[in-house]
């Protein structure tokens, strides 16, 4: 049970950290690179495990691994063992009937043990069938999250293309705006002299207004003073 759970925390640790859409997906793997990183690893003496194969070939599906590394060892040879030397008759008959009493009195004990053994080995193997499903649907999930990352990137990209061109539209509508506010700034010092220029036109057309009411008003006291003068008479 531990290992098993050890087994899938690591391939969690190893499908969850890091950044999905930076990590580059391993092509599929086939049964003869499994093959042969089993080789190797027999050849080195190592233990040939899913786990030990997974970091010999850097990566790939569990799932796979399992399928292939159950191929490897049927097809491995059976162990050959060696032979034993040559025993004496006497003490070999003496060996047989220590292991024939021996093996009486611990058959009840052996058959409960084998009882027992058989029972652990039926739910480990239930134990590793459910570690390879959730394994299996660890995989599906991690493979439909790299899809929706990458569907996010792409759309981040739109959003941010979509960004970069409202700042230019912005930056070239506020570049007019400010043009506008120059042309506004213009026009009102335009029409600040323009009203000043009135003013002053306005008062010297007074002061002209002026002027030409008292020249009226002085002509019209002359004309007034010279009807009013005697005539003077003929000699």
């Amino acid at each position: 049970m531990i290992m098993i759970i050890v087994i899938i925390m690591c391939y969690n640790l190893s499908h969850r950290h890091g950044d999905p859409a930076k990590m580059p997906r391993r092509p599929q793997l086939h049964e003869e690179e499994i093959h042969a990183a089993a080789d190797q690893l027999a050849a080195e003496g190592k233990d040939v495990s899913a786990l030990e194969l997974l970091n010999a070939i850097g990566g790939g599906s569990l799932t796979t691994i399992y399928k292939h590394l159950a191929s490897w060892k049927k097809s491995q040879p059976p162990f050959e063992k060696s032979k034993s030397a040559d025993i004496p008759d006497q003490a070999l008959s003496a060996f047989h009937s220590a292991w024939r009493v021996a093996r009486l009195e611990a058959n009840q004990e052996t058959e409960a043990i084998r009882l027992k053994a058989a029972d652990d080995v039926k739910a480990a193997e239930r134990q590793l069938t459910d570690a390879i499903s959730a394994i299996s649907r660890l995989e599906k999930e991690s493979e439909a999250d790299a899809k929706i990352i990458e569907e996010l990137n792409a759309r981040i990209a739109k959003t941010e293309s979509a960004l970069q061109k409202s700042q230019s539209e912005a930056a070239a509508s506020k570049s007019s705006c400010d043009q506008l506010k120059e042309q506004v700034k213009s026009l009102e010092s335009q029409s600040k002299t323009d009203k000043k220029e009135r003013d002053s036109a306005l008062k010297e057309a007074a002061k002209l207004q002026g002027q030409v009411e008292a020249l009226q008003e002085q002509n019209a006291k002359l004309l007034a003073s010279l009807k009013t003068r005697p005539k003077s008479k003929k000699a």
